[in-house]
């Protein structure tokens, strides 16, 4: 003789769903100020200036080296809940 058990089932389907797009938000945030971060601290290395003359220029495939800062200034971070995206990049004109 079998014995059927009598279980109840809660569904957390729509909780579970909130906190996946939650964690993974938070990841997308995290990831986006990490590179954003990095990047203003690549920039961020200073030029000598000997002489009236900058030396020690960046060698090619080096990040340019700090003479006023604009550029730094000018790296810029955006985000967009909806799409679940991030983008960091320069701004317009610079």
């Amino acid at each position: 003789m079998t014995t059927l058990v009598n279980a109840n089932l809660t569904w957390n389907g729509d909780k579970a769903k909130q906190l996946v797009i939650e964690s993974g938000w938070e990841g997308i945030q995290r990831a986006t100020e990490f590179l954003f971060r990095h990047l203003q601290q690549a920039l961020n290395k200073p030029n000598v200036l000997v002489s009236r003359r900058w030396i020690a220029s960046a060698p090619p495939g080096q990040p340019p080296r700090l003479r006023t800062g604009w550029l730094r200034k000018h790296v810029q971070r955006e985000y967009d809940k909806s799409a679940m995206s991030a983008r960091v990049g320069l701004a317009a004109g610079a």
